[in-house]
Order: structure tokens, then sequence, then C-alpha cells
């Protein structure tokens, strides 16, 4: 009698135990989706008006567009300062197209930050090599481009870096 016992209780801890860790595997591997997200991290692409930040800004003794020697500064009426590389290439396009890019605001990126922050908040990286939540910036989280109208009939799209991000340019 003490065998069945012994034996239905070993069996019902078993149980218990693949229970488990079926369950902690199950929280690993949600825990681990979440973390690919951010490795594998999708960018989000936006696209800034400068045309319209530059018309509506308050400021009007900023130098919204510089020349640097590594390429050309935008300024964002001091909410962002962005570059365009030397090394990069623009394009300029017909104003009728200019429908199929939605602009995004300031407060919009801000937004998508907090989310991201939101989302990563306590992450932690696979390897000593991938970033912890903290040090992600916006060049990481965003494809970042610069609509800037230039006429009635053209537009130009410029790839940009977001400056002051702590990163090497």
């Amino acid at each position: 009698m003490k065998h069945t016992t012994v034996i239905k209780h070993l069996i019902f801890y078993l149980i218990i135990l693949f229970s488990f860790k079926s369950y902690t595997q199950t929280k690993e591997n949600d825990f681990w989706k979440d973390w690919e997200v951010m490795e594998g991290i999708n960018k989000e692409t936006v696209y800034l008006n400068f045309s319209e930040v530059k018309n509506n800004c308050i400021h009007k003794d900023l130098k919204d567009k510089m020349k640097k020697k590594n390429g050309t500064q935008f300024n964002l009426c001091g909410k962002a300062i962005l570059l365009f590389k030397n090394t990069s290439k623009s394009d300029t396009l017909c104003y009728k197209h200019i429908n199929d890019y939605k602009t995004s605001t300031m407060e919009d990126i801000n937004e998508k930050v907090k989310e991201f922050r939101y989302r990563t908040y306590k992450k932690k990286p696979k390897s000593g090599h991938d970033k912890l939540y903290q040090a992600y910036n916006n060049n990481d989280i965003f494809e970042t481009y610069i609509i800037e109208i230039i006429s009635e009939e053209k537009f130009v799209l410029y790839p940009v870096i977001w400056r002051n991000q702590r990163i090497p340019e």
C-alpha cells in the first residue's frame, strides 16, 4: 500500500513539475518575442514636413537649415536637429505625390518613443552585443526622412539621422 501512495505522489509531483515548466516556457517565449521585436527592431519610417515646421515656427531667429562639414543640418524649430549626410542621396519628386507620404509631428514621434519604451521596459538583452532598451535612440527606432517643399511642382525627400542622440556621426 505504501508503494502505491509513493507512486501516486511521484506522478502528482511530475505532473505539477511539467505543468510549471510548460507555463514558464510560455512566459519566456512571450518575453523573447517582445525582445525579438526590439532586437530586429523593425524601424518605423517617419516623415517630417520641414517646410511646415519652418513656416509655423515661433522662433524666427533660429537658423533652420545650415551647411555643415559632414552634411546639411535641419533645425525643427528647436524641437529636434536632424542631419542629411553628404554621403546620402536625396530624391526630388513631383508635388502630386506628396500625399503618398504621411507626415508625423514631433508630438507623434515623442508618443511613439514613449510607446517603445513602455513596450520594452526592463527587457534584457540576449547577449552582450545587444542594447538595453534605455540605449535605443531615435536613430535605432526610426528610419527618418525630411520633406522639403521647394516649389508648387516639386519636393525633396532627405534621409536624415537624429543629432544629439549620443551617437558618433
